[in-house]
């Protein structure tokens, strides 16, 4: 039986709530209705622009109005979407890690990447002026499966060093 420390315990309560909070936000927003979720987008689009502008004040990005300004803000929409749940996929599989170091099981993590993405988009289904798409819905689900392959990586390559030291340690 493992040993639970309080650093196995303070990993595992971070991690869960970091899942439940990411899954809070995506689904908050999905209850958004188009008006408001329009207005934050073109909200982060504006913020983006004045962002861009400083470095590259020329640049289209910071320059886009009409039918450039609704390509750049779709641009982010699905830049946004594809993040927020890489960073869901991620944490999932940390959150998963914290609690067992079963290679087998990682199923979990990268079947709730499959599922978070489906509630999302059935959210938004019944969400006024909203409707679910299935290209938001494959985005998600490839911005999840990222996030989950390089959190699976980064924890292998941790896993290696980790055990390299401490073999190091023992040959001393």
């Amino acid at each position: 039986m493992e040993k639970i420390t309080w650093k196995t315990v303070f990993a595992r309560v971070f991690f869960t709530l970091a899942c439940l909070g990411v899954m809070a936000f995506i689904f908050y927003n999905s209850m958004q209705t188009a008006t408001q979720s329009s207005s934050a987008s073109n909200a982060v689009t504006d913020a983006v622009q004045k962002f861009v502008g400083v470095f590259a004040p020329d640049s289209w990005i910071a320059t886009a109005t009409g039918e450039e300004y609704k390509i750049l803000t779709e641009y982010i929409r699905t830049f946004a979407h594809f993040a927020e749940f890489g960073v869901l996929g991620a944490l999932l599989v940390w959150c998963y890690f914290s609690y067992t170091k079963d290679g087998w099981g990682l199923v979990v993590p990268f079947g709730f990447t499959l599922y978070v993405p489906l509630v999302d988009e059935c959210i938004q289904e019944f969400t006024y002026g909203r409707a679910a798409e299935v290209k938001d819905a494959l985005i998600d689900t490839a911005g999840g499966l990222c996030g989950a392959v390089f959190a699976v990586m980064i924890t292998l390559i941790v896993f290696a060093v980790i055990k390299k030291r401490k073999k190091r340690k023992e040959q001393k």
